[in-house]
């Protein structure tokens, strides 16, 4: 079973919203006292923390780092411009990553339904994971990371 420690009404900040997920523990994990106050606290039986870090990574988007050198194929002491950059998974394009969020995932987009379904052992672990699908990343959230980078979108390759 997964323990998942999630963001409340309590511990929300302008950074911090409702739903995200904090951490992930195993169900041996003591998860009280004064350090998860204010903390929900979610167990998922069925779940294994290896299953839901699985499923949770394929919601995070790929991210780079994109160089622009304006030196026109001379030798400078500049260095080339750098910014971080994302890529998002509903078009397919690199964006600027602008604000870096506190927390990559989360779960504020579930009902609370979605929520009791999680930590409910009457539900088959393949309901669970249809409800984990809309987990969603926090990069494609906010307004500002949205800017499309047009010459890493016209780019065939990303060299590491």
């Amino acid at each position: 079973m997964a323990r998942v420690v999630l963001i409340d009404e309590a511990t929300a900040t302008a950074k911090q919203e409702v739903g995200d997920i904090v951490s992930i523990y195993d169900d041996g994990a003591n998860l009280s006292g004064l350090g998860y106050k204010g903390f929900k606290i979610l167990d998922i039986p069925g779940i294994t923390v290896d299953e839901l870090k699985e499923a949770l990574a394929q919601k995070k988007p790929a991210r780079a780092i994109a160089y622009y050198a304006s030196t026109g194929g001379k030798w400078t002491f500049d260095r080339p411009q750098e910014k971080m950059v994302w890529k998002n998974p509903s078009s397919g394009k690199w964006c600027f990553l602008e604000e870096e969020p506190k927390h990559e995932v989360t779960f504020k987009n579930l009902t609370d339904s979605d929520i009791e379904a999680l930590s409910s052992k009457e539900v088959f672990v393949s309901e669970k994971q249809a409800i984990l699908d809309k987990v969603v990343d926090k990069i494609s959230l906010q307004e500002e990371n949205l800017v499309e980078v047009e010459d890493l979108n016209t780019a065939t390759e990303i060299k590491s």
